[in-house]
């Protein structure tokens, strides 16, 4: 093996040969020792501004200069990068390192939606890939995720506006305006526009959470604009029904007005409709002919009557008289709600009638004046009692007057 200084000559000849200089001695047997020249003469890149390395083989061959490799390391030249030419980046000075820093034009040039305006992020890479501008990816959309009908609203319909809406009705006012069926503003509907509408379907089938007033039978196709055109929007019945209250009473319906009834229409009606309506009648049970009695005939009068006297008079010219016989005003006591007849009465604490003769004989037998049913004769109506055998029977009795009147008579037959 020839000594280190033969080497080192041999080099220096093989050198001096490839660059046509005559040979000398070496001292410094690096590539820029030779082609110190062949680097500065590039400007595409311009090696010696940009940095380039001096050691030519960790981008060129021993064949020639060109083709080049690079080791992009700190830039990937991935995608389109990788077809831009070595200018393209590094024409600039100080070299790029960010997207910005080679795109600020392309940043600039878009109108829709304006990037700068908008205050997109200078990071390219954040919505773009290296492959093309197109398709962009709108990421960072985090505080207001682009889904359902938003997915596909070109940007500039948001990001025209300055500051950038972060709500609703800073884009959608002209639409909530526009409205007026229900009017959302005078209603006061809330400017979230989510609490009604749904971004997969639109604006329209919208949905409430009507929870605080149900919206059920025929209230569920009733237009809003019938309830929430009032200021404020009525919460009870009457807010929206006053005018359907009936007043005055008619063959149909009685006066709700003047019988005092509720202003909660569900205490009578249900909500598919008017008719046919209930009412709490447990105060006074509707039972036999009460039943099929109209609204009108007791809810005449204000407040309505609560006894069976307030409706029913006590029959003057009946048989027994009523009024002159005292009866109780409480027709339950001897009539049913069925009908009239027949009747029943309690004689048992007038005269208790044990005989079945008595107790099944017509009252006129015994209560001769009608005028009068508290007069009582045993000798008028009945063929048994007459006068002149009763005087027979009763000669020499204690306390007999003959009279035949029936309080006299039931002082010694009290058991009837």
């Amino acid at each position: 093996m020839p000594p280190r200084s033969a080497s080192v000559v041999w080099l220096a000849l093989a050198l001096g040969a490839c660059s046509g200089r005559q040979a000398e001695p070496v001292t410094d047997p690096t590539c820029v020792s030779c082609h110190e020249a062949d680097r500065q003469r590039p400007t595409l890149p311009d090696h010696a501004v940009d940095g380039f390395p001096t050691a030519c083989h960790e981008c060129h061959n021993q064949k020639a200069w060109s083709p080049a490799s690079f080791q992009h390391r700190q830039f990937p030249l991935k995608g389109g990068h990788s077809q831009a030419t070595c200018k393209s980046c590094h024409d600039r000075n100080p070299l790029p390192t960010t997207c910005v820093g080679c795109h600020d034009a392309d940043r600039q040039r878009p109108k829709d939606p304006d990037h700068t305006v908008a205050g997109f992020s200078t990071d390219c890479e954040s919505c773009h890939t290296v492959a093309a501008w197109k398709p962009a990816a709108r990421e960072g959309h985090d505080k207001f995720p682009l889904t359902g009908v938003h997915s596909v609203v070109s940007c500039d319909q948001c990001h025209q506006r300055d500051p950038l809406p972060t709500t609703c009705i800073g884009c959608h006012r002209d639409e909530m305006l526009k409205v007026n069926s229900p009017d959302h503003t005078v209603a006061g509907f809330p400017q979230d526009c989510l609490r009604c509408h749904s971004l997969s379907r639109g604006w329209r089938p919208a949905s409430f959470d009507h929870s605080g007033f149900p919206l059920s039978g025929k209230h569920a196709t009733t237009a809003c604009i019938n309830c929430h055109s009032k200021d404020p929007v009525p919460k009870a019945c009457a807010g929206c029904h006053l005018q359907d209250r009936p007043q005055g009473t008619t063959s149909q319906r009685p006066d709700h007005f003047a019988a005092g009834f509720s202003t909660d229409c569900a205490s009578c009606h249900l909500a598919g409709a008017w008719k046919p309506a209930a009412f709490d009648h447990s105060k006074f049970p509707l039972t036999g002919a009460h039943a099929g009695t109209a609204c009108e005939s007791c809810h005449k009068t204000d407040p309505p009557p609560r006894t069976c006297g307030g409706c029913h008079e006590l029959p003057k010219n009946a048989l027994p008289d009523h009024t002159s016989s005292g009866f109780p005003q409480d027709c339950a006591a001897c009539h049913n709600a069925s009908s009239w007849k027949p009747a029943t009465f309690d004689h048992s604490s007038f005269w208790e009638m044990r005989r079945s003769a008595h107790k099944n004989a017509p009252c006129n037998d015994c209560h001769y004046d009608p005028a009068d049913h508290s007069k009582t004769s045993c000798f008028v109506g009945c063929h048994k009692h007459t006068k002149t055998k009763m005087d027979a029977e009763h000669r020499g009795k204690s306390g007999y007057t003959g009279s035949g009147d029936g309080s006299e008579c039931i002082k010694c037959h009290e058991r009837g």
